[in-house]
């Protein structure tokens, strides 16, 4: 199993994976640029983001730190 990729039945084209797309999308990231902030593989950000895994809470955290730190600089608040 990939680091941080746990199932979750609501992540089966659920909101999960479109939340992981929206804050990637909102800071101008590319997959590979946030899996590198997370210190994940690339292809973990896209199961979070197809919908085949969840991230995990320690996973989902980072993000939003990284939304609220970074997203001012994108214009985000």
């Amino acid at each position: 199993m990939v680091a941080g990729a746990g199932t979750a039945p609501e992540a089966q084209g659920g909101p999960a994976g479109h939340s992981v797309t929206l804050v990637r999308q909102a800071l101008g990231w590319t997959q590979e640029a946030l899996a590198a902030r997370l210190a994940v593989d690339r292809r973990t950000v896209a199961r979070w983001e197809a919908g085949e895994t969840s991230p995990h809470e320690v996973y989902v955290a980072k993000m939003l730190y990284l939304l609220e730190s970074e997203g001012s600089t994108h214009g985000i608040s």
